[in-house]
């Protein structure tokens, strides 16, 4: 880790801020692809089309941390962008689910099944957000 903050250290800071987005979330969404690829080589059988709630928890927690972690140490100023993209995160995650359970009744059974995929985006975030603060030290 040191080597990595030191060249972007290096860096210069207009490129840090023209970078930080894009890259970050490109590095999000490479691990993301990383572990779907590992449910699919560790599900029995043909893999499913529609993932089950674990499976989802477990990306929404990832997606969490890397959306959160990524941007911000890439940028030239990591703990206000951390906490700007934990928001943003936490909004486009919530979001839709809000929009379905108000606009669709037949959603309003399925709250169970969305309470831990949301619960466990958040809970990435700080996990993300800690590890910004740990980065920062």
């Amino acid at each position: 880790m040191k080597g990595l903050t030191r060249f972007l250290d290096r860096m210069p800071q207009w490129l840090r801020w023209a970078l930080f987005l894009p890259v970050g979330i490109a590095c999000s969404v490479i691990v993301l692809g990383v572990v779907d690829a590992g449910f699919a080589m560790a599900s029995p059988g043909p893999y499913r089309r529609t993932p089950g709630v674990t499976e989802n928890a477990i990306d929404a927690f990832i997606a969490g941390v890397t959306r959160v972690l990524f941007p911000a140490v890439v940028s030239p100023r990591p703990w206000p962008v951390g906490i700007i993209m934990f928001a943003l995160d936490s909004l486009l995650r919530v979001g839709p689910f809000v929009y379905m359970l108000v606009s669709y009744e037949y959603m309003r059974p399925r709250v169970p099944a969305m309470v831990p995929v949301v619960a466990a985006g958040v809970v990435g975030g700080c996990l993300g957000l800690y590890l910004v603060r740990r980065a920062l030290k």
